[in-house]
């Protein structure tokens, strides 16, 4: 392994990723996995790059190997963010393009696997739940014809990979928390910086994103801003140029989080123009509850539907079962994705580990009144969990 000037965490980090995933490999029989979304080629290699989101470019795939080879294939333009991000070493840096030959993308790739002699191997593969592949359809299935047309056997490698980005090691779980820090920071600064019947949602998103950056951070999820009863039907709108009104008892709702070293975080707060009435003070400890029920369940070697399943409890008991916002889910994982496996959710099969970083979100709408919601974000252990999201559950006052 080279070190290179980006790299996000210590060689050793990666080695013990590589090792874990090639103990996977060997027992799920794969002779190789074909690595092609941002997030996994960041998990396994380091790479970073300012094009993933473009249309045209390709910033690459990695191929690794069951004797250890880590193999990255790119546009010769991408060569110098590999060199300059991933450990990869500079023979197994493989091109195309000007300067690279005559060989398409496609072509680049299946002839790396023919280097590799993997071209009739057995190949993982991220077809399932909570990934995408990072290949443009015009490169995708060209490839995957002459893979099959050698032989290649293609596998499902998605439950392998969320093995190991689900449990997160000691220096993943301190980026999750600084970004969480953030987080925490830039809600303070947009609450603080409302001016009622001035500020409007999309200018407290800018509050929120000069924030995120004078934390160190890297991005921000295009984050909910929501004012008022009628707002809180559009679930997941982006910010808008509303006005945050004067309204006594109107509720201001923030969702979402920014990135750090690759590792988001999510949460929810929010605040109240004036003071709640009686009833939604009501209404408010009842989500609360809610969240308290959740977490109670929260510890290793616990089925994590039972988590979703006490957040539900929880509503039936007060009576709010039909204002649920989402019976039989309640969270999901946080990390390299924003969303990422496992969901919180009734019929999941995962078994909560220490080390998994996760969400817990359980909300409940009141038509004319508002929605009553928040998101914690926390770290499992043996005996329970180390909350991440520190601040005060209850409403803020505006």
């Amino acid at each position: 392994m080279r070190q290179p000037s980006m790299l996000d965490f210590p060689l050793e980090e990666y080695r013990a990723r590589l090792d874990r995933l090639l103990a996977g490999m060997q027992r799920d029989g794969l002779d190789a996995v074909l690595i092609t979304g941002a997030e996994n080629m960041r998990y396994f290699t380091g790479l970073q790059s300012v094009v993933w989101s473009s249309g045209v470019s390709t910033p690459g795939v990695c191929i690794i190997t069951g004797d250890r080879r880590v193999a990255t294939i790119s546009s010769v333009s991408s060569l110098g963010p590999i060199r300059e991000s991933s450990w990869v070493e500079e023979e197994d840096m493989f091109a195309y393009g000007r300067g690279a030959g005559d060989l398409s993308y496609e072509d680049a790739i299946f002839a790396a696997f023919e280097r590799l002699h993997l071209q009739s191997g057995r190949i993982g593969m991220e077809w399932g739940t909570g990934f995408r592949i990072g290949l443009q359809a015009g490169y995708y299935f060209p490839l995957m014809e002459k893979l099959q047309a050698a032989g290649a056997r293609l596998s499902d490698a998605a439950r392998l990979l969320w093995e190991l980005r689900t449990v997160k090691s000691p220096r993943e779980i301190a980026c999750v928390r600084k970004a969480v820090q953030a987080a925490e920071k830039m809600f303070d600064a947009a609450f603080s910086g409302v001016r009622l019947g001035e500020s409007t949602e999309r200018e407290l998103f800018g509050i929120m994103g000069a924030t995120a950056l004078e934390e160190g951070c890297e991005d921000l999820l295009p984050m909910v801003v929501r004012f008022g009863p009628e707002r809180m039907k559009q679930v997941n709108c982006p910010a808008s140029d509303l006005v945050i009104a004067n309204t006594p008892g109107a509720i201001l709702h923030l969702d979402g989080g920014p990135c750090y070293k690759g590792y988001y975080a999510d949460i929810i707060r929010q605040a109240v123009v004036g003071e709640l009435s009686d009833k939604q003070r009501e209404y408010e400890k009842c989500a609360i509850e809610a969240m308290e029920a959740g977490l109670s369940r929260v510890r290793a070697g616990v089925p994590i539907s039972e988590i979703s399943r006490a957040v539900d409890a929880s509503f039936e008991k007060n009576g709010l079962g039909a204002c649920n916002d989402s019976p039989g889910w309640s969270g999901h994982g946080i990390g390299l994705d924003v969303h990422e496996e496992p969901q919180l959710s009734a019929d999941s099969d995962y078994i909560l580990r220490a080390g998994m970083t996760l969400s817990l979100e359980p909300g409940m709408k009141i038509p004319g009144i508002g929605s009553f919601c928040n998101e914690q974000n926390f770290v499992v252990t043996e005996t329970g969990y180390e909350l991440l999201s520190l601040s005060p559950l209850q409403m803020r006052r505006l």
